[in-house]
């Protein structure tokens, strides 16, 4: 007679066995995905739009992307008091692509899917997808080699076409010959726009001032720490082919000197940029005329942009000096050697001191006694002035960094009124003065008379 006990365990050890694993192809409860609308609110919003269901009940969307070859995923949901859930469920989620708030440059391609969290706690996810975003309401073409893909519309394409051959020429003579480097990614994408307006309609705010100014004419630009996206104005002031040339030059920069914390500082990263150019006429007329006025930006006050709009054309041209007399006297070896450790994250500051054994002071103090210019006599710097505070800008959490636009030779010729203060003493410092030193006098007196009165007490108590 079998024990009870002996019963039970065959028992479960038969439920153990028939409850093994799920036959090939069964799979928790899935969800079905209808084909997803996009909304394209250039410049300020894409709107993504599902209907979806599922054998239970949804409880939660998400919507995961990223931009081109960016490894960092971004995740957006619905607005909880527009999502209802169910096994059914109609959903449309935003993505904030507005300049001033959270920019998401034009030009940029999202690879794209959906989440769906279900009751049974399973996630269903849609296949991938890629959208690429363009201002709206035109008609967009390409021209392409095997470096990069220019996007023009209506009758551009001979100028598409010689961009795409100044990149490549760039990318021989400045990237493989001078900065002994590859493009980190392929193809570069040029989205070239109308005008300056364009350019400024597609980017964030310079601010109140810069943008009601005359000065500062956008012509091209590299948006944020995109190193495979260029902006372009076909109708700006200038050679638009050199301004190609410069933006693509920063994307070269990059590839060949920034790590994954460290970045150059703007005086190289723009030197160089100008360097890649083929003409840099009204660059180094900029510096000349300020190495004659003795006007110089100090070399501590180059690594960021310079505050006052009426400098920033000195600024790009003493800094292609700057990067040219480092090339010209010390080779492009010894370059290469500097940017070698600062793509390996090593700080611009030790970098430059271990590659040509001075600080960024001594640089400047060489410098001026080789006369950077090429001129007879040393060129001297102006004291530091303080910028004054620009308009606030978004919110650095949020809004992504943009590269400093390249400026035309407007600049130079700026209507902008600089005040200073006079020299000697003014009447009110003086009656600052005199108020002063009477207030002294009076303390001495009154210290006078009160060791006086102590002593005469003192005097009497003895006798």
């Amino acid at each position: 007679m079998r024990r009870p006990h002996a019963i039970v365990s065959g028992l479960v050890m038969l439920l153990f066995l028939g409850a093994g694993p799920l036959p090939s192809g069964t799979r928790a409860a899935d969800a079905t995905f209808e084909p997803t609308t996009i909304e394209n609110g250039y410049p300020k919003a894409l709107t993504f739009k599902l209907n979806a269901s599922a054998p239970v009940e949804i409880k939660d969307v998400t919507l995961s992307y990223t931009l081109g070859g960016n490894r960092t995923t971004s995740l957006v949901k619905p607005d909880p008091a527009e999502f209802t859930p169910g096994t059914k469920v109609s959903v449309a989620v935003k993505v904030d692509t507005n300049p001033n708030t959270n920019w998401l440059p034009v030009g940029n391609e999202l690879t794209w899917h959906w989440e769906l969290t279900l009751a049974d706690g399973t996630v269903s996810k849609s296949r991938e997808d890629s959208y690429l975003y363009l201002p709206v309401g035109k008609d967009w073409k390409t021209a392409k080699n095997e470096i990069a893909i220019v996007y023009y519309t209506g009758s551009l394409e001979s100028r598409a076409n010689q961009f795409l051959a100044a990149m490549q020429s760039t990318y021989e003579t400045h990237g493989k010959t001078l900065l002994k480097t590859e493009l980190a990614r392929k193809p570069v994408k040029l989205l070239l726009l109308a005008d300056n307006k364009e350019i400024n309609d597609a980017s964030p705010s310079k601010g109140t001032t810069l943008d009601s100014s005359r000065v500062v004419v956008t012509c091209g630009f590299r948006p944020g720490n995109a190193n495979d996206l260029i902006f372009a104005a076909i109708s700006c002031g200038g050679d638009p082919t050199d301004t190609i040339r410069h933006e693509f030059g920063h994307i070269l920069n990059a590839a060949a000197g920034e790590g994954t914390l460290v970045k150059l500082p703007l005086w190289l990263d723009e030197g160089l940029a100008v360097y890649a150019q083929a003409k840099q006429d009204d660059y180094t007329a900029a510096f000349q005329a300020a190495s004659r006025r003795q006007t110089l930006i100090p070399f501590r006050d180059m690594a960021t942009p310079i505050g006052d709009q009426n400098q920033i054309i000195l600024q790009y041209g003493q800094s292609f000096m700057m990067t040219k007399y480092l090339i010209d006297k010390y080779g492009a070896d010894k370059l290469n050697a500097m940017l070698a450790l600062t793509k390996k994250d090593t700080r611009f500051d030790v970098a430059l001191k271990q590659t040509y054994n001075f600080d960024i002071s001594g640089f400047e103090t060489e410098f001026k006694a080789a006369g950077g210019s090429g001129g007879s006599s040393p060129p001297t710097v102006a004291p530091t002035v303080q910028p004054q505070q620009q308009q606030p800008t978004r919110a650095a959490a949020t809004a992504a960094p943009r590269q400093a636009a390249t400026p035309t030779a407007a600049a130079a010729s700026s209507n902008s009124v600089t005040t200073a203060d006079s020299g000697g003493v003014s009447r009110t410092t003086v009656v600052l003065v005199g108020i002063a030193v009477i207030l002294l006098l009076c303390a001495v007196f009154a210290f006078l008379i009160s060791m006086f009165l102590q002593n005469s007490r003192g005097t009497g108590g003895a006798a």
